[in-house]
């Protein structure tokens, strides 16, 4: 737990990430919770638990303490795989163009998804893992939209394990108004992020469909207090930039 300063001790990033490497290298993976978001070195903080094999917590109220952080750190004690990647891979006959939204700081080489001297992520039991893409199909190609390919090492057998899956091409895409809830949180989280960001891809981001989108989700999902504090913070880009 810190408030993420780095002014006591060794505060030089690089002999902190040094030890955590060697920490990780003995079997000990390094979590990070930063508390407060005024003065919060994010950055370093995040940085330093990818190196360390594990996870980075924000904690800047205290509903994100109550909400589900006990059982995150519990399931951070009780990893159900190590090394964990995964690879999507686009068939051109039938992808003209596409582009992954986001994770830039977490993208690995493709040479990287099966060299295991790579380090990637530890994942508990109960926990998940969301990409999107922006996706431009072609109507007249053929085959599948592509793959998505899994790789980790079973904890039981020591082993790394490798599956993979096809992405079936749909003639008509569903709207993501129907969507599930999941689908639904991940497109609203993600396009917020874009338009915040100011990406390319702002401009075709409608706060206002956002908005509705959440409204969508079923009651019980969207009283989470985690999406009520992801529309609030829509409402008030809207506020701001008079959408």
């Amino acid at each position: 737990l810190t408030d993420g300063a780095v002014n006591l001790g060794d505060a030089i990033p690089k002999r902190l990430a040094e030890m955590i490497v060697r920490m990780r290298n003995n079997g000990i993976a390094f979590d990070a919770a930063g508390i407060s978001a005024d003065g919060l070195n994010d950055e370093i903080l995040e940085a330093l638990t990818r190196k360390g094999d594990g996870r980075y917590y924000l904690l800047d109220s205290l509903e994100s303490v109550e909400d589900g952080f006990a059982k995150q750190i519990a399931g951070a004690l009780r990893p159900a795989a190590k090394n964990v990647k995964i690879q999507v891979e686009f068939n051109p006959e039938r992808v003209g163009k596409y582009k992954l939204l986001g994770f830039e700081k977490h993208r690995l080489k493709k040479e990287d998804f099966r060299n295991d001297k790579v380090d990637a992520a530890e994942m508990a039991a109960a926990e998940a893992g969301v990409a999107l893409y922006q996706v431009q199909t072609k109507p007249d190609g053929y085959g599948d939209i592509g793959t998505v390919s899994i790789r980790f090492r079973d904890l039981d057998s020591g082993n790394m394990v490798e599956e993979l899956w096809p992405i079936p091409y749909e003639t008509e895409a569903l709207r993501p108004d129907l969507a599930s809830n999941s689908m639904k949180i991940a497109t609203v989280a993600s396009l917020f992020a874009i338009k915040l960001k100011g990406d390319v891809l702002a401009d075709t981001v409608d706060l206002k469909e956002l908005t509705s989108l959440i409204s969508s989700l079923a009651p019980e999902v969207r009283n989470d207090p985690r999406i009520k504090k992801l529309e609030v913070m829509i409402q008030q880009a809207r506020q701001i930039s008079g959408e």
